[in-house]
């Protein structure tokens, strides 16, 4: 236990400590165990407990704990709350409460405690069959109080121990039996009477105040007889800085502690206490202030409620999440998308997004903190529902909620690391608008392709790894790059190969958080004809755009991918004259078309002639049926060793008549012209 403190807080103890010693405090017990049984001759049946409760009070502040008397331990899923017992009779301003309980021990010693808000209710630390120490639980360090009566030998099934007597308090009354149980009603010799011992009490358990205005706590003095003795009361109003967010002097102002008295000549007398509440600068939120009632003078009792709950409501609107949606569920069925985001609560808020096509995002906008039902649905069939998610938004924060998987996962590839692709909201609670990295681009990575494998991410440029063992669903969180530009690879962590190579160009993004989401399906022809694996990346402002895909495939391969597609090829020059130059290699052929510039200059020189290899990276285009690499779509290239012009091959005219496409820009030789 801390016992650090601040003067403000030493103060407030010692004037409440000043207050309460300056008076004799005598409470009476307003609450009881009245009835129980435990054992019976042959098998225990009608087990069961009875406790008895000012009217007034709210059985759910009272738990009621099995003890063993064997190791001092609480048992048989105690606490049990008295909400869950049965109310019974009522007499003179206290009701009856009783439930059966089965499984309660048989004793030598055990025992029974009742508790109230969690505190232990003085002298209802009971037992039977003797006496014992708690070890845990309510009681713990306590020795309960054997009650001299006892179910032993056994009695007869219907039998319980029970008080009897005349009063008002727990004191009063007498241990008895076994006798005839009488759960649900007063006992057979047992007369509870109305209590002459006033009651204290708040007027109500709380309310709530605007920052900046005062609030009314108001105390009250009732005589359970309707009849004032005449005697004073004193009544201590006390801050419980534990149990509140609200600090005394910053939020609100009392003073703490503070009395209030009573003359004991009116029955329901009230007494009011003003707290001033302060208004704060900014957004700080509603706050609580819990005040506590003590009696510190006179004789009476604190009833229910004794504590007093003020919600301090903020004058200043919460500060609004925000949030990003971006459609990444390759699922067909899915292509395009309403998305709605309805607020659960009163407070109105939400948003709508219709006809979303796949891979596109919604600018970052603001949501009201709150709860928020997710729905996205078809967009010609509303009851067509693909995601239903409930999604908590929190003010301040900011939001990525990305649609993800597919409707029906038995119709498509399962995910080879065993994860779920039913369709889902991947919800990121740390996205980022802005690099919080000064004049740099951060990026955060995620697996959003549903049949592809476990994954590293890598810069292929230096072979640097960026990200490893990225599974579906998974998250990178934010990566700090200072290049424009990033040739990123997508390779399978368990060593089958690399899945792709994407150019990532970062030109223009300077001080921007975007978001690069593997995005479509490794194998479409395996999943429904969906779309191709690419890497999504999407801004701050919504846009999103495939990153450019790099082939390194061979030229035959290259000749086959559609125009506009940027590859990595090797091979041997076999013509370098003027703009055109033809290279090949063991596949196909393919001609560079460059009419200035370095490589332009490279031919003028002799540095590119027949006979040199050379690797280059572009984009493929076609002129009058010419498969090329043309101008400014070359976007790199090195000049390797001289390895000689290869072998032509050797070709007919009618192979050339026939098939010619096949043979375009490589060398070859035909015989037999004559």
């Amino acid at each position: 236990m801390s016992l650090a403190t601040t003067p403000g807080r030493l103060a407030h103890a010692l004037g409440l400590a000043l207050l309460l010693s300056l008076f004799t405090v005598v409470p009476a017990q307003a609450q009881w165990i009245n009835e129980f049984h435990y054992d019976n001759a042959g098998t225990d049946e009608g087990e069961a407990i009875e406790v008895v409760l000012p009217s007034s009070a709210n059985p759910a502040d009272f738990d009621l704990y099995l003890y063993n008397g064997s190791t001092g331990a609480v048992y048989g899923g105690s606490p049990v709350n008295l909400a869950t017992f049965t109310a019974g009779s009522s007499e003179a301003g206290f009701t009856v409460y009783s439930a059966d309980i089965a499984g309660i021990q048989n004793g030598a010693p055990d025992g029974l405690a009742l508790t109230e808000n969690g505190t232990l209710v003085p002298g209802q630390f009971l037992s039977y069959e003797g006496s014992f120490d708690a070890t845990d639980g309510p009681a713990v360090g306590e020795t309960s109080t054997d009650i001299g009566v006892a179910e032993d030998p056994a009695p007869d099934a219907g039998q319980s121990l029970q008080l009897i007597g005349t009063g008002s308090a727990y004191a009063e009354f007498t241990w008895s039996g076994p006798a005839a149980a009488s759960f649900g009603s007063v006992n057979d010799g047992q007369t509870v009477a109305a209590s002459s011992t006033p009651i204290v009490t708040f007027t109500a358990a709380g309310g709530s105040v605007a920052e900046g205005d005062d609030a009314t706590l108001t105390v009250t003095l009732d005589f359970p007889n309707d009849t004032p003795d005449g005697n004073p009361v004193t009544v201590t109003v006390t801050f419980d800085e534990d149990a509140s967010t609200a600090t005394e002097g910053d939020d609100f102002s009392g003073p703490t502690p503070v009395q209030v008295m009573f003359d004991g000549t009116t029955d329901n007398a009230e007494q009011s206490v003003t707290v001033s509440t302060i208004s704060g600068d900014g957004n700080e939120g509603d706050e609580t202030a819990v005040f506590d009632l003590f009696i510190a003078g006179g004789i009476a009792d604190l009833g229910t409620p004794a504590t007093f709950t003020l919600a301090i409501e903020d004058g200043e609107a919460p500060e609004p999440a925000r949030v990003q949606v971006i459609h990444n569920a390759p699922d067909p069925a899915a292509e395009f998308v309403d998305i709605s985001i309805v607020d659960v609560g009163e407070g109105g808020d939400g948003a709508t997004f219709q006809d979303v096509p796949f891979r596109d995002a919604t600018p970052f906008f603001d949501l009201a903190p709150g709860t928020y039902n997710v729905l996205v649905t078809d967009e010609e069939n509303l009851a067509i529902v693909i995601i239903d998610e409930t999604v908590t938004v929190v003010s301040g924060e900011t939001y990525q909620l990305i649609a993800s998987g597919v409707a029906d996962p038995s119709q498509f590839e399962p995910n080879p690391s065993g994860q779920d692709i039913a369709a889902t909201l991947f919800v990121d609670a740390n996205a980022q608008e802005t690099s919080t990295l000064p004049g740099a681009v951060q990026i955060n990575v995620v697996h959003g392709t549903t049949d592809a494998p476990e994954v590293d991410v890598l810069n292929a440029g230096n072979g640097d790894l960026l990200v490893d063992d990225l599974v579906y669903g998974d998250l990178s969180g934010y990566l700090g790059f200072d290049d424009n530009q990033i040739l990123l690879a997508l390779s399978a962590t368990d060593g089958s190969g690399i899945l792709g190579l994407f150019v990532a160009d970062f030109n223009g993004a300077d001080g921007d958080a975007l978001t690069l989401l593997l995005s479509g399906f490794l194998t479409p022809e395996n999943d429904q004809g969906g779309p191709e694996l690419g890497v999504l990346a999407v801004r701050p402002d919504g846009t999103s755009f495939l990153l450019t895909q790099l082939y390194d495939v061979d030229i035959a391969e290259a000749r086959a991918l559609p125009n506009g597609s940027l590859v990595l090829i090797e091979g041997v020059v076999t013509r370098a004259m003027g703009a055109f130059t033809r290279m090949q290699d063991e596949t196909g052929g393919i001609t560079i078309r460059q009419t200035s510039g370095a490589f332009f200059d490279d031919v003028a020189d002799g540095t590119i002639a027949p006979g040199t290899e050379i690797g280059l990276i572009g984009f493929t285009s076609e002129f009058n049926q010419l498969k090329q690499i043309n101008g400014s779509d070359l976007q790199d290239y090195t000049v390797r060793d001289s390895v000689g012009v290869p072998e032509p091959q050797i070709v007919s005219l009618e192979e050339i008549a026939n098939n010619g496409e096949e043979y375009e820009s490589e060398l070859i030789q035909v015989l037999n012209l004559a």
